[in-house]
């Protein structure tokens, strides 16, 4: 890259697991246009190349990505984030930082439009409050597996996609905390354990626009909770209801024809369900109005041949080849939710852009909320 350095813009080394940070650090003074940057899974990198990166690319840089980098340490991170404040991308997942770089980003890095944080265990409300109440710009962000979360705090009005999978610490109080994110579009709550119908009612009352809900293992939710999304998330387009056991095919019809516009939902071992009530469920998406394209009901019981004949004859379903149990039609939607998507896409045009490392997630992870 040495005939690079000035006109170099984008520079991805992700997985380049054999690096040496020496060859590295001699390179990064002379990068003077360089905006991206990704060193995720780089092993050998250091609190070094961060210093280096603070001291020469703060004037450009803005996206970083450095996920899993074990020899990062807090030192790093605070003089990488008091300096690169024209970050707009941040990519933190499995590096071993404290709630002092949790407390140095929020307070530095205020242009923020996406946070990625999966596996940081060790940050606490201390740190996270201040991220979530300074750093106002953000649209995307992730706070997978913090599980010392306690509550939430916002002021991030701008945010259209939240990842809290595997926050344990979560207690059904925060969905009225949730009340500002007004363009809250995708919501990930799988493993939140301590999440009940409480939560669910309430969340249906603060953000009823969400159009992505993932529900995996909040295995405490009722009927009571499939009733309330149905009865006002009236944009609800995807939903996982994976090991929820508590929740009948009664509630799961009522929501198909209340919400005609569901376009998937998965139900992978919801050992309560039998073939009765995934036939109701077949019949309620044959309904002509109907628009669900993705049913899973992976393992919920063994399905039976005559059962099988009946998918595509009830509703154009089939199942996805050498996977049993996962149905599939072509997707179909109404003018509605045609509409619907057009203006979302025109309204977050320049947030589409914000990944710009093709390997990381199409727009379509942007839309429908599958950036992890």
């Amino acid at each position: 890259i040495q005939h690079s350095y000035s006109s170099l813009h984008t520079l991805v080394l992700n997985d380049y697991r054999e690096l040496k940070e020496e060859d590295l650090l001699p390179a990064l003074p002379h990068f003077r246009k360089l905006r991206n940057l990704d060193i995720s899974r780089c092993l050998q990198v250091t609190n070094r190349t961060l210093l280096l990166i603070s001291e020469h690319l703060f004037m450009t840089l803005e996206i970083l990505y450095m996920k899993g980098l074990k020899k990062v340490t807090d030192a790093g991170m605070i003089a990488l984030s008091k300096k690169c404040s024209k970050l707009r991308v941040l990519e933190l997942s499995e590096v071993p930082i404290s709630d002092e770089s949790g407390i140095s980003i929020g307070k530095h890095l205020r242009r923020l439009e996406a946070l990625y944080m999966r596996d940081n265990f060790t940050l606490t409300n201390r740190s996270i409050d201040v991220i979530t109440t300074n750093c106002t710009l953000l649209t995307q962000l992730t706070l997978w597996g913090c599980i010392k979360l306690k509550t939430l705090k916002f002021n991030a009005e701008n945010l259209v996609l939240l990842n809290l999978w595997g926050c344990h610490g979560l207690t059904d109080a925060v969905a009225e905390s949730m009340g500002c994110l007004c363009n809250l579009k995708s919501l990930i709550l799988s493993e939140c354990h301590r999440l009940s119908d409480t939560f669910i009612v309430s969340l249906s009352r603060t953000v009823p626009q969400i159009y992505h809900l993932d529900l995996r293992y909040v295995r405490r939710i009722t009927d009571t909770s499939i009733r309330s999304i149905a009865a006002s998330m009236t944009n609800i387009y995807t939903i996982d209801l994976t090991f929820c056991t508590r929740v009948s095919a009664q509630a799961l019809a009522d929501l198909l024809s209340i919400r005609p516009n569901l376009s998937e939902l998965r139900l992978f071992s919801c050992h309560q369900l039998d073939e009765r009530g995934i036939l109701s469920l077949l019949r309620e998406a044959s309904s002509e109005n109907n628009y669900l394209s993705i049913l899973d009901i992976r393992e919920c019981f063994e399905i039976s041949e005559d059962l099988r004949r009946k998918f595509s004859s009830l509703g154009g379903f089939h199942e996805k080849e050498k996977i049993s149990g996962f149905l599939h039609r072509a997707t179909k939607w109404s003018e509605k939710m045609t509409c619907k998507f057009e203006v979302q896409i025109e309204c977050n045009d320049g947030n589409l852009g914000l990944v710009e490392n093709p390997r990381r997630s199409s727009d379509a992870d942007l839309i429908y909320g599958r950036v992890s």
